[in-house]
């Protein structure tokens, strides 16, 4: 009997929730569970390999403007990341970036049309000089966050081509290297 009764309860909870996709635009829903999963999916990659197979590519990862929600709410994650995919015509090798940087590094590709923005995922300040092992401090990244949560909030006013002319790091103190 109690068995019978969390088995029930099992497809009560499944099937209100796809009810309530089907009714609520799942058409969006499944769209934005799937550009979840595909920033997702990239990050575990960029986790958890341990030798930096050929399939990670030397290409920008095919990320698009729909993936940038996702990849904001990884952009204040402080994890290292010892690979990834990064610009082939670099000279300077990054050991480790940060994951929330690494993420912010993406979408100022996303807004430069779909490649890299800099020769590095390294975000400086003005007059800095580039160092051994340059790590960005946690307000730092934090202000670059919030920088770019800013400048996503006019999506919605704004065409993607008039979005993208705009630097969401302008009004700081920092540029991409």
């Amino acid at each position: 009997m109690i068995k019978r009764r969390l088995m029930s309860n099992h497809f009560i909870i499944w099937g209100s929730l796809l009810i309530a996709m089907i009714g609520v635009g799942s058409k969006e829903v499944i769209a934005e569970t799937l550009k979840k999963e595909r920033v997702e999916e990239l990050f575990k990659a960029l986790r958890d390999v341990q030798d930096r197979p050929p399939e990670l590519g030397v290409e920008f990862p095919e990320l698009t403007w729909d993936d940038i929600p996702a990849l904001l709410k990884l952009s204040e994650s402080r994890r290292f990341l010892s690979h990834y995919i990064s610009n082939p015509i670099s000279s300077r090798y990054e050991p480790k970036v940060r994951e929330g940087l690494y993420a912010l590094w993406l979408i100022e590709g996303i807004r430069k049309g779909g490649d890299f923005p800099s020769q590095n995922p390294i975000c400086i300040t003005e007059g800095h000089k580039l160092e051994v092992e340059f790590d960005i401090t946690d307000q730092a990244q934090k202000e670059l966050s919030s920088a770019y949560t800013s400048w996503w909030r006019n999506h919605d006013t704004l065409s993607q081509k008039e979005l993208a002319k705009q630097n969401p790091l302008k009004d700081t103190k920092y540029s991409w290297r």
